[in-house]
């Protein structure tokens, strides 16, 4: 039990997002195939396809400009495949607690064991899909 202990102690940082990734693959990932598009998606990927990527120049063009290069370099990668956007979105939301969770262990290194669970269940697409 001593060595578990100090092998927990010593790969804490490692560890922890490792976790973090693990537990939202378990929660996100077995239900992926499922997702389907989301409230305006639908049309956008529609009209990509049918137009081309450079569509969502002239969508974006007067308030998100910068998410038109976003969009465009996803649709060329992932095409109409819609569960390729779900996967790439619990990677980036899982980089993101991994992210939060190196934030809080610099700023609070005492404190961040219990911080880590709270703050990475946005990885999660419960929150996220209760909220429409």
């Amino acid at each position: 039990m001593k060595s578990v202990h100090s092998f927990l102690s010593r790969n804490f940082y490692w560890l922890a997002p490792a976790a973090l990734f693990g537990i939202a693959a378990l929660v996100y990932l077995p239900l992926a195939a499922g997702f389907g598009f989301y409230k305006d998606d639908w049309y956008l990927i529609y009209d990509a396809h049918t137009q081309g990527a450079g569509f969502f120049h002239e969508v974006y063009r007067i308030d998100r400009p910068a998410r038109a290069y976003v969009m465009q370099f996803f649709y060329s990668i992932f095409g109409d495949k819609v569960l390729y956007y779900h996967l790439a979105a619990w990677f980036y939301r899982s980089l993101a607690a991994a992210a939060l969770f190196w934030a809080l262990v610099k700023t609070w290194p005492r404190y961040c064991s219990w911080f880590t669970p709270v703050f990475s269940r946005k990885s999660t697409p419960l929150i996220i899909n209760l909220s429409y």
